[in-house]
């Protein structure tokens, strides 16, 4: 076809197909990014519960003051976390009968460590 001629060149349309195939390709990218940061939220949801749980099983004198790991069951892990471990940390305090107590709750996702470290005081007489 001639210059002033009706339809596209083949410039064009290599244009038009190699921004289309970039348009995707950034898709795609926020799309698997997005779906990361979902499960990487829903890892920290499940650990923060758990070190909660272990707290709060300290406090009311389900689970002794001391040191160790503890895995407290409260739902099913996630199936793309693997390692999953948690540990209490009681040290003493100056005040007869208070306690500092540590709860860390931890797993390995996509290689990545996550962690989460919950603190607070335990008052046992």
């Amino acid at each position: 076809m001639s210059a002033s001629g009706r339809g596209f060149t083949l410039v064009e349309c290599l244009m038009a197909l190699a921004l289309a195939g970039f348009a995707m390709l950034v898709g795609a990218t926020l799309l698997t990014s997005q779906a990361r940061a979902a499960e990487r939220v829903e890892v920290r949801q499940v650990l923060l519960r758990s070190a909660e749980g272990i707290l709060e099983s300290a406090r009311i004198g389900a689970l002794p003051l001391r040191s160790g790991p503890v895995w407290l069951e409260l739902e099913p892990a996630p199936p793309f976390a693997s390692e999953l471990r948690s540990s209490l940390e009681v040290h003493p305090t100056a005040r007869s009968g208070l306690f500092q107590v540590t709860a860390r709750a931890g797993c390995v996702l996509r290689g990545e460590e996550v962690l989460v470290v919950l603190e607070t005081m335990v008052f046992q007489p």
